[in-house]
């Protein structure tokens, strides 16, 4: 007879329940049954049963499933921070479980640390290269550090695994628009409403227009593969010598501020001045103004005003976006405006389609600040 967890893992959800609940009328210390009633009570969305039942189950002994399942609690929750508190110490000891990994990696990418999320998310997929959700987390990893083609690889991938995955078949169309392809990006926009005719993401409009080839295309290619190596005082090297030599884009200078940041002791005046100088390049690129209100978030609580003076700028810039948005409710919430946050956030539940990543970010803001 199959175990408890290979029950769950077979998808018998409803008999591995039974089963528990009679190993728990047996045995109410069957630490085992409670983890899994525990992982149930999660899948069916009660997070207040399953926290109280992995209580019971900490009692019991169950240290390692009990953080796991906590793990997975934060990470439905979309509390970042708590999931790579619980998932890193597991993945430094060289857990092999996917699912680790692929928390980890999501979490580090949320909380802005892309190139680290993309290693835990490729482990994740090593481990399970079966599961469309990996597939499309690192896809998007890839897509944050503008390597298009490992990011088409990862989502193609995940569609073949799930046809119905409306994200990547919006993201893999974004993709091709962004690079002058809206042709073939709107074929693929028409098949992927065949395969998901109810996802509202996939009948959004797609960008008219696409930016200009950069003359400088190789050299940031190659910088950002040695930032994804952490080869990052190479990276900075290498685009400081290039921009000495007039080398000028707007993905120069921010990639200058990143290698920064990325320093063994960050140089944050360096990446302070090179997110201002990109700033001033483009009056209409919120880009930059955007990644400089998340830096300064970085920084620590004292620096939250400039944020959100900053984030005011990049939704100026782009009043249609949602990141800069949902960045600005961070910020006005870390800097004690509650009400503008809440406010903020209720905008993005109310005009953004269920499936759309911002939205389910966005809830949980709301959900953090109570305003649920």
């Amino acid at each position: 007879m199959p175990s408890l967890g290979e029950m769950l893992a077979m998808g018998q959800v409803k008999q591995a329940a039974e089963l528990a609940n009679q190993r728990l009328g047996r045995n109410p210390k069957d630490g085992e049954a409670l983890v899994t009633l525990a992982k149930v009570s999660l899948v069916e969305g009660d997070g207040a049963r399953a926290e109280s039942l992995l209580q019971q189950a900490a009692a019991q002994g169950s240290q390692r499933d009990v953080v796991l399942v906590r793990a997975a609690l934060a990470l439905q929750r979309e509390d970042w921070e708590a999931v790579k508190t619980l998932y890193l110490p597991l993945a430094a000891q060289g857990d092999d479980r996917p699912e680790v990994w692929y928390g980890l990696g999501v979490a580090l990418m949320r909380l802005g640390n892309v190139e680290a999320a993309r290693e835990a998310l490729e482990r994740a997929v090593t481990l399970n290269p079966q599961e469309p959700s990996f597939r499309f987390e690192l896809g998007r990893a890839w897509a944050m550090g503008d390597r298009v083609r490992p990011a088409v690889r990862q989502f193609v991938c995940c569609l073949r695994l799930n046809a119905r995955d409306a994200r990547a078949w919006r993201f893999l169309a974004e993709l091709l628009a962004q690079r002058g392809k809206v042709r073939s990006a709107e074929r693929l926009l028409k098949r992927g409403q065949e395969q998901v005719p109810e996802a509202a993401v996939l009948r959004e409009p797609l960008p008219t227009s696409a930016p200009a080839p950069d003359p400088n295309a190789a050299l940031i290619e190659q910088v950002v593969g040695l930032l994804g190596r952490s080869r990052n005082r190479e990276a900075l090297a290498l685009v400081r010598e290039a921009q000495g030599k007039g080398a000028r884009s707007l993905t120069l200078k921010l990639l200058e501020a990143k290698a920064c940041e990325s320093l063994l002791r960050p140089d944050e005046e360096g990446a302070m001045r090179a997110y201002e100088e990109a700033m001033g390049m483009d009056p209409q690129a919120w880009e930059a103004c955007n990644d400089l209100g998340l830096f300064l978030l970085r920084r620590g609580q004292r620096h939250a005003a400039l944020a959100i003076d900053v984030l005011r700028e990049a939704r100026r810039r782009a009043p249609t976006r949602p990141e800069p948005v949902f960045n600005l409710a961070v910020a006005c919430s870390k800097g004690g405006m509650s009400t503008e946050s809440a406010e903020l956030a209720r905008r993005l539940v109310s005009t953004l389609p269920a499936e759309h990543p911002f939205h389910g970010h966005a809830r949980a803001l709301l959900q953090k600040l109570g305003e649920a």
